[in-house]
């Protein structure tokens, strides 16, 4: 059995504001409990008969997670301008995916740096659904036939991931009470419950069916500013809706990710 876990960071315990991931200091701790949540998955898998497991850091620089403190059972996908982005590592070979540290989409009431993504994002759907980087990073996981078996993250981020794939299994590690804030599970109690969760969600692997479209993708994104949609707009390909809203169709979930993130390249090059 082959396992891919894609590994974000503001859904780790103790993490609840940016600077948690940025600042001297809480920088090593923020990505030495990502390691440490990343590897209770990868014990977890390995405890339910996982052969094959890999690890994609998916945060930021993609370059967070230890690799000497790593479980020496995992490969690391590590670094960006990635063709698959968080979830660099999904083929049709792998059997289940896990995501770990995951947060909930832009907009979300008492969850812990919700967003969608990048600053540039307010909302994001496929096929008229609204996602967050739960529901979009589903959808690419299925375009290859892998189920999302497994979620960890804040009382908001598994709310959503319950909502958006039936059958998951999730972990809630923290509880926020706004955007900056948490009641955090103990470390080593988050990486028992994922440690747990993980071997008790492969164990019921048919439970959960990968999450596949009718048709091809059509992604519509809300932008934050008009400057941001005008040059995304500029794009081939890309329509523009309103003041705030590009959408493009594409052939399916893998290439309507590379699109995604050149909507992202695009919009960030904005002033205002």
């Amino acid at each position: 059995m082959h396992v891919f876990i894609s590994v974000d960071i503001e859904g780790i315990t103790d993490v609840t504001w940016w600077w948690d991931e940025k600042e001297k200091g809480r920088e090593e701790v923020a990505c030495r409990r990502m390691t440490a949540e990343a590897n209770a998955a990868v014990e977890g898998a390995l405890a339910a008969g996982a052969r094959k497991i890999t690890v994609a850091d998916s945060h930021g620089s993609m370059r967070n997670i230890l690799p000497e403190l790593l479980h020496p059972a995992a490969t690391l996908v590590r670094g960006q301008s990635r063709p698959l982005g968080m979830m660099q590592g999904v083929d049709r070979k792998v059997d289940a995916a896990m995501l770990i540290g995951y947060h909930a989409m832009a907009g979300t009431k008492n969850a812990t740096l919700a967003h969608t993504y990048t600053g540039q994002v307010h909302r994001l759907w496929v096929n008229g659904v609204e996602v967050g980087e739960i529901g979009f990073n589903a959808r690419v996981a299925g375009r290859f036939g892998v189920p999302v078996v497994l979620l960890s993250g804040d009382a908001a981020a598994c709310r959503e991931a319950e909502r958006a794939i039936p059958g998951i299994t999730t972990v809630q590690v923290k509880d926020a009470m706004g955007y900056i804030n948490a009641a955090n599970d103990h470390p080593e109690t988050a990486q028992a419950k994922i440690r747990k969760a993980a071997t008790a969600a492969l164990g019921n692997l048919k439970a959960v069916k990968p999450l596949t479209l009718k048709g091809a993708p059509r992604v519509r994104v809300e932008l934050r500013t008009v400057q941001q949609a005008d040059l995304a707009a500029l794009a081939p390909g890309i329509s523009r809706l309103d003041g705030y809203t590009v959408e493009y169709k594409a052939q399916d979930m893998a290439e309507a990710h590379k699109t995604l993130r050149a909507i992202f390249t695009l919009a960030r090059a904005a002033k205002w």
